[in-house]
This record gives structure tokens, sequence and C-alpha cells, in this order.
């Protein structure tokens, strides 16, 4: 089983993947900000209720969410 975990260093977090054969790769990597907000999601009503040009609208925020 391949197994991933990250710990804090710094500013970075080091990023440890364990593969099923027991091999181990290791590197820094950096989480941009937007990926660990705090702030909720825009979308908090099921997709279901939206109507068409609602949807379309909110569609054209992911870009930023990602």
């Amino acid at each position: 089983m391949l197994n991933i975990r990250f710990e804090a260093q710094g500013e970075e977090y080091r990023r440890i993947i364990t593969f099923p054969a027991g091999n181990i790769s290791e590197d820094l990597i950096s989480i941009p900000p937007q990926w660990h907000t705090v702030e909720p999601y825009p979308w908090i009503r099921p997709l279901h209720e939206y109507d068409r040009p609602e949807l379309e609208a909110k569609g054209g925020l992911l870009p930023a969410c990602i």
C-alpha cells in the first residue's frame, strides 16, 4: 500500500511517500494559502437547488477557489 504523510517544516511541508516495496521518497513542497484557507466554500446549497443562470455564475468562481 502507498503511504503519504506530511510534516511541517517552517513555511513548507516535507512530503514522505512510502511505496509498497518499502522504498521511501522525501521532498519539500509548498501548499498555496488558498488550499487551506478557513473561509467557507461558497456552495453551501445542494447543486440541484440552483437554477441554471445562478449555477453558471457560481461555476465561474471555481478557478478562484482552485
